[in-house]
């Protein structure tokens, strides 16, 4: 494996995560890759536990891990270093158990955890951060995966008046009010009903809408959000080609920088689905790109236009060129054991 000079090329962090497949022990890998003309990657000093999604930090010098296995989970904060090595600065309680999401508001003052078993958790950021609310919700759904609430993720709205958080378990996006000037959460509130075994994974704010993307459904839900925190629907689409007929399931979604195309990735169809973005904030499908690999769990959008994949069950890292009608063609592939999430790295 060749070692990356540290002070060249665009770096990203990279977390392996093995516990979907019972036959292989779990990974603590992280790992360092570079885009300097061929993609390059090299294994650094992570932490004890399974890193499965990580966040960075207002001002890119460190970011929040979330560690995870059978029985605990918990949160780190490390620094970046110039020589592309991590610091843990210390070491806390993800606020609940099953760790799977991290999201900062537009401040960076606050952050909010979803706890895949227990619920979200929202935080005060700071050299300790402290747990200021813990929201839980009840429900199933009609999938096998539905048998109780699932916390799969939350974001604050742009203009921090709510945070909206996802449950796969019960097919619903809650909405919880939101005052950035203390931190104050108010009461849950029942923003929006996905179709049932739909199943809620990741939810973007952009274009003033809410963009839903459903796990067991797949299908993308454009959502209005409405002065009382509830969400209408305006849109819904399959993540699909019409002529699949395949087990699948969606993993993650981000939107381009400009606004004008959306993303999504497909684990079992094994594909990236772009979406040109209207006016209005409406969808309309322009392509299906295979992966790279089986089961692209998640994705980064870089800021010179590419795209780099986390193909977990593959071992490998895809990247993508995207041309200038949001298209993506494979351009490099490097090897990376079970990959799950990617971060920007940034040194001091």
């Amino acid at each position: 494996m060749t070692t990356p000079s540290p002070a060249s090329g665009r770096g990203y962090l990279v977390g392996g995560w093995t516990f979907t497949d019972p036959d292989v022990p779990l990974d603590t890998a992280c790992y360092e890759l570079r885009l300097d003309g061929a993609a390059i990657v090299r294994q650094i000093p992570a932490s004890a536990v399974a890193v499965y999604y990580g966040a960075v930090e207002p001002g890119g010098r460190s970011i929040l891990l979330l560690h995870n296995d059978i029985e605990r989970s918990a949160m780190s904060r490390h620094r970046f270093a110039a020589d592309g090595s991590l610091t843990e600065d210390g070491r806390w309680s993800s606020g609940g158990q099953g760790g799977s999401y991290i999201a900062f508001d537009s401040s960076g003052r606050y952050f909010v955890v979803a706890n895949a078993h227990t619920g979200w958790a929202v935080f005060r950021n700071g050299t300790e951060p402290e747990l200021i609310a813990s929201l839980r919700n009840e429900g199933s759904g009609p999938h096998p995966r539905q048998v109780r609430s699932h916390p799969h993720c939350a974001i604050f709205t742009r203009d921090n008046a709510w945070i909206y958080a996802a449950d796969m378990g019960s097919d619903e996006i809650l909405a919880f009010p939101f005052d950035g000037r203390d931190g104050r959460v108010g009461g849950k509130i029942r923003a929006y009903r996905a179709a049932p075994g739909s199943g809620p994974r990741h939810v973007l704010s952009r274009h003033g809408l809410i963009y839903l993307l459903n796990e067991l459904g797949n299908t993308l839900v454009v959502l209005r959000p409405e002065a009382d925190g509830t969400l209408t629907e305006i849109q819904s689409v399959s993540t699909l080609p019409s002529d699949f007929t395949g087990d699948s399931h969606t993993a993650h979604l981000d939107m381009s920088r400009d606004g004008r195309h959306l993303y999504v990735s497909n684990r079992g169809h094994d594909s990236l689905t772009v979406y040109d973005v209207g006016a209005e904030g409406l969808v309309t499908p322009r392509q299906w790109a295979p992966s790279g690999g089986k089961w692209p769990w998640f994705f980064a959008l870089t800021d010179d236009r590419r795209m780099i994949v986390a193909n977990n069950l593959s071992d490998a890292m895809t990247i993508f060129d995207i041309d200038t009608r949001g298209e993506l063609r494979a351009s490099d592939q490097v090897a990376v054991r079970r990959p799950v999430f990617i971060a920007p790295f940034r040194s001091q």
